[in-house]
């Protein structure tokens, strides 16, 4: 369990030291009020297999139990400027 929140932690850190990532919370509709989700953009195509496993077991252990879910996605090129652009607006 100890490798796992370090693990998490190491994850949590990446996203926030990756200058040019992007993320957004919301809670989720009806059927799960109390799950918050939050949604986390990367450019980094090369890590995504590792990120996607790394947040699905957050997903299925430690975010489930404390009402969190992160929805990572990759967006390239200029789709991903569009959307932080966009973001930044609102």
């Amino acid at each position: 369990m100890k490798k796992f929140s370090r693990t998490v932690a190491v994850i949590c850190l990446a996203a926030v030291a990756l200058s040019s990532a992007g993320c957004s919370g919301k809670k989720a509709g009806k059927a799960n009020s109390d799950l918050t989700t939050i949604e986390v953009w990367s450019s980094d195509t090369s890590g995504k297999v590792v990120y996607t496993n790394l947040v699905d077991k957050y997903n299925a252990g430690p975010g489930k139990e404390a009402g969190i879910k992160i929805d990572y996605k990759v967006k390239d090129g200029e789709s991903y400027q569009q959307a932080l652009d966009l973001a930044f607006k609102s």
